[in-house]
């Protein structure tokens, strides 16, 4: 079941993302750091009703914000539709779940939910280092588009979009 998350769920989110965090660490992906996505990334997610996450089994599994704000440094992207589109933030599956396809729920239903509210496509990035990501990304339809700078990193971030 995919719902919108509530202020209950914060401790058990920031336990998900700790251990999501060292895994991606752990694969030379240093994308998210101590600081981000943290406590204060969530919470305004939830205060926002931006935050939707799966549970199974009374779990848990999954979860990313949804909303159409989008960095600034979109800007500088030659995007493959004009606006209005939704942006997926810190999506994030629990390592307990991975293979069981979480991300696919949640891809869909985010294209679900854009869909509803007149968005003509989805649109996200990821760190250059963050294979995984990418690889997710492709296999769930979505088409790179060109790379950005943020948060005065070196390396580039990869922008993928999908139509709608």
């Amino acid at each position: 079941m995919i719902r919108k998350a509530i202020p209950e769920d914060l401790p058990l989110i920031l336990n998900i993302i700790l251990d999501v965090k060292r895994l991606m660490t752990e694969g030379g992906n240093t994308q998210w750091d101590s600081d981000y996505p943290g406590e204060r990334e969530y919470s305004k997610d939830i205060e926002l009703g931006e935050l939707w996450l799966e549970e199974l089994d009374g779990f848990i599994s999954g979860f990313m914000a949804i909303n159409s704000s989008l960095s600034k440094e979109y800007n500088d992207v030659e995007w493959m539709t004009e606006l209005p589109a939704n942006g997926i933030h810190r999506l994030a599956v629990n390592p307990a779940f991975r293979g069981k396809g979480v991300a696919k729920r949640l891809f869909t239903f985010a294209e679900e939910l854009s869909r509803l509210q007149g968005m003509k496509s989805i649109r996200l990035d990821t760190f250059s280092l963050n294979k995984a990501a990418q690889r997710l990304f492709v296999n769930n339809g979505y088409t790179f588009v060109g790379n950005i700078f943020m948060k005065g990193r070196t390396i580039p971030y990869l922008c993928f979009e999908k139509s709608l």
